[in-house]
């Protein structure tokens, strides 16, 4: 494993690439023997994250985040609807995942000037969680 393991520059911050593009990712992903990478790996790092394509498309995230402890949701603002937003966050909760939070990027301020910041709590009741703006 230490072969293949990249260090980034970063203090304690290495990476693992995935290679080439595997014919039946999903398969790979969903495997025992990727259930072994993960507990072979836990013991040396505090956080493993793993970035995964988008859940629409694939079905790649879904596969593994019933192997994971949590997931992030990133959701582009002005790319993704709130109708796509709500039945990926269905899929995923099907799937078994544990959904931490979501990202909203490429959020564009009314304002250019100054620095501003909004976060919103409040309950979400189609999963009886929270959710954070």
């Amino acid at each position: 494993m230490r072969e293949v393991i990249q260090k980034t520059g970063i203090e304690n911050l290495e990476l693992l690439a995935s290679g080439p593009v595997a014919p039946n990712p999903s398969e790979l992903l969903g495997s025992k023997r990727m259930e072994q990478l993960l507990e072979q790996l836990k013991p040396d790092y505090d956080y493993i994250l793993i970035d995964t394509p988008a859940i629409m498309p694939v079905t790649d995230a879904a596969v593994l985040s019933g192997k994971v402890d949590g997931l992030v949701m990133l959701v582009s603002s002005g790319e993704v609807t709130p109708a796509a937003a709500k039945e990926a966050k269905q899929r995923l909760l099907q799937a078994g995942a544990h959904i931490l939070g979501v990202i909203l990027n490429k959020v564009e301020l009314a304002h250019t000037h100054g620095y501003g910041y909004y976060y919103y709590y409040g309950s979400d009741s189609t999963s009886g969680g929270d959710i954070r703006r």
